[in-house]
């Protein structure tokens, strides 16, 4: 039993590929769109509606020039199927991902897997954070068995947001 998961989890770990973006790229900008608009990726995103085109290439751009932040694409075989992302403060980052929705149920958690220990690679990292409402229970189920705690709720657009932290000490 012990072998077949070992080859099932090279087998999915090495169908992805994380690669940093650093410079914009148009038809990688309308790929990553596309997979933002898809009502199971917005429904869980602070903002809920459409994204002009206009609009998002905005924001990649103003991502893309920051410092702190981290943008990685997510390639499950070769195919653009998701982004990831890191905002750095100080000894802490705010982390986030989405993929496609066909690919979320068999790689959801072969890519958490892979984005924490790139997370804690980042310089003088302790502590990584993210933010999820309390429908999204499939999300909420992955990070806690990873090992991410509730730190508070805040109530947000009569949505209820989840605040979660996982310490590197307990990573490792």
């Amino acid at each position: 039993k012990v072998v077949f998961l070992i080859v099932m989890l090279n087998k999915y770990i090495k169908n992805i590929k994380i690669t940093r973006l650093r410079k914009f790229n148009s038809s990688q900008a309308i790929k990553i769109l596309e997979i933002r608009n898809q009502e199971n990726v917005r429904i869980n995103m602070i903002n809920t509606q459409m994204i002009p085109q206009k609009e998002h290439f905005v924001w990649f751009k103003n991502i893309l020039k920051n410092k702190f932040e981290y943008f990685y694409l997510i390639s499950i075989k070769n195919n653009i199927s998701g982004l990831l992302r890191f905002s750095k403060k100080n000894h802490e980052v705010e982390w986030s991902f989405y993929l496609k929705k066909e690919k979320q149920k068999i790689y959801g958690g072969f890519v958490e897997y892979i984005a924490i220990n790139k997370a804690y690679r980042l310089k003088k990292i302790s502590i990584l954070s993210c933010k999820v409402f309390s429908h999204n229970l499939g999300v909420l189920s992955l990070h806690k068995k990873f090992g991410f705690k509730n730190k508070k709720k805040k109530k947000y657009d009569e949505r209820i947001l989840i605040f979660l932290s996982l310490f590197k000490k307990n990573w490792n």
